[in-house]
């Protein structure tokens, strides 16, 4: 019997939930959790996941900006919840203040989770508060 896959939003239904700062969106370049977009606020990526464990828990990679300069958001879709809209500057200061380590890919893993309200990014026993960059689905 074949694996279902969890719900997740897909690049179309993301774009359509951006701020309209972002807009347009010229989809770039698609290859296999590398997709990405051009947008007047710079080149974004994005990645969805699905919740783990139905804990509202997510978790995805994301490239170093030194190892993909052009980037400057992530836009993570949180299963069919909604998306987080995460200034890269913003992750990279997260994983070298608390020193997540890069998979063997050279990325980061970035870890979410939702705690009433809120939305946090969080490696161990460290967390910051990234509710402000959450839109609801």
């Amino acid at each position: 019997m074949p694996k279902l896959k969890a719900p997740k939003l897909s690049f179309e239904q993301a774009i359509g939930l951006l701020p309209k700062e972002f807009l347009p969106v010229e989809r770039a370049s698609y290859h296999r959790h590398k997709l990405r977009a051009n947008t007047p606020k710079g080149v974004f990526a994005f990645s969805a996941s699905k919740e783990y464990d139905n804990n509202k828990v997510w978790w995805t990679s994301v490239f170093s900006p030194d190892d993909n300069p052009e980037i400057s958001y992530w836009v993570i879709a949180l299963d069919v919840r909604g998306i987080v809209v995460l200034p890269i500057e913003l992750i990279a200061r997260f994983c070298m203040d608390y020193n997540v380590p890069k998979l063997s890919s050279g990325k980061w893993s970035i870890h979410l989770k939702m705690e009433g309200q809120k939305i946090l990014m969080y490696y161990t026993d460290s967390q910051i508060d990234v509710s402000q960059f959450f839109i609801p689905a």
